[in-house]
């Protein structure tokens, strides 16, 4: 007897979430992100709460750390919080 084949998961990329939780807080609704990112409803509202857990755990105390940079290094971090949508480096 054949085995039915189950459905291939459609993961989302780390980059995925970052936009699924920006639209989110923008408004979008959670059943028009689910067809956008081609996952289900379910998948969102766990990405939106993982998202909310991290931010709780950010809340611990952390420690400063510096690190020096070539001005290279520096422009290519610069770049990647750009594309993250984040404001300043404090932040990252």
């Amino acid at each position: 007897m054949a085995r039915s084949r189950a459905k291939p998961v459609n993961r989302l990329s780390q980059e995925q979430r970052f936009v699924i939780v920006r639209k989110r807080g923008q408004g979008v609704p959670v059943a028009d992100l689910a067809r956008e990112f081609g996952v289900t409803p379910r998948t969102i509202y766990y990405t939106l709460q993982t998202d909310r857990s991290r931010q709780i755990d950010g809340r611990v105390r952390s420690e400063v750390v510096n690190v020096r940079l070539t001005a290279q290094e520096l422009s290519r971090f610069d770049a990647v919080l750009a594309r993250r949508e984040i404001a300043s480096r404090a932040e990252a």
